[in-house]
């Protein structure tokens, strides 16, 4: 079973993991899986064991320990989605069982869809640059007439304050 982990710091949504079946460690120090950068949390401070039917939660001897429903834990195992709180960060967990290869919708990778993304704002830009080119002397010879009546505007106005009165 997959788990889905959604990191919460003072309320506000920090990211989302995918836990796999398997062990992964929590805590300040670079090499945890799950790291939590906030000085309330140790460096290897909890660990979750993901098998196939649930997830196991253990407190590593953290100093501030793992909180459930605001009672600290040492170990627990979770079958159904949970919440866990560790110094100022919640830890919310959702169970997502593994769907069959036939029954499972398959989303595009992140790389193809970050190409296709990038690919049709390629198409934007050209589209919009062919469709400016052929305007572009319109443009320019607009914009020269404009400076061209500003100046001349300009120049009466100067003439008229130096112009002595009668």
């Amino acid at each position: 079973m997959t788990w889905t982990l959604h990191i919460l710091r003072n309320g506000a949504l920090e990211r989302t993991l995918e836990l796999e079946p398997g062990e992964h460690s929590v805590g300040r120090g670079q090499g945890c899986r799950v790291v939590l950068a906030d000085q309330g949390v140790s460096g290897r401070h909890a660990l979750f064991i993901v098998d196939a039917q649930s997830m196991l939660v253990r407190d590593l001897g953290s100093r501030n320990g793992v909180l459930h429903a605001s009672d600290r834990i040492s170990e627990m195992r979770f079958k159904a989605a949970f919440e866990l709180d560790i110094g100022p960060y919640t830890l919310r967990a959702t169970p997502e069982p593994i769907a069959k290869t036939s029954e499972n919708k398959t989303k595009p990778a992140l790389q193809v869809r970050l190409v296709v993304y990038a690919v049709s704002i390629g198409l934007a830009a050209l589209v919009s640059l062919l469709g400016y080119l052929p305007t572009r002397d319109h443009f320019t010879a607009f914009r020269d007439r404009e400076v061209l009546k500003r100046g001349i505007l300009l120049g009466r106005y100067l003439a008229e304050i130096n112009a002595q009165p009668l």
